[in-house]
């Protein structure tokens, strides 16, 4: 995760989310290893799992975003721009 999208998980957790955050432990070579916008798997089954209300993926330098709902449907982040 890049410097930029570090700030994510705190923020939200100053809204008084729970956050149960995925890749955030970047070491140089596993940017959005198998989690992040472009691989939603990871996010979908955590949402799912933590009974969450809803989930958040960001790629690495967080300029694409994608949801998903309580079912882990996905919401794709194009849809918020329109």
């Amino acid at each position: 995760m890049a410097p930029r999208t570090r700030s994510r998980p705190p923020a939200l957790w100053e809204l008084g989310a729970d956050v149960f955050a995925l890749g955030v432990e970047p070491d140089g070579l596993n940017i959005n290893l198998e989690v992040g916008s472009t691989a939603t798997d990871a996010m979908i089954a955590k949402s799912r799992r933590t009974r969450a209300d809803f989930g958040i993926a960001l790629d690495g330098d967080a300029d694409r975003v994608v949801m998903c709902d309580e079912k882990g449907r996905i919401i794709d982040g194009d849809r918020f721009s329109r």
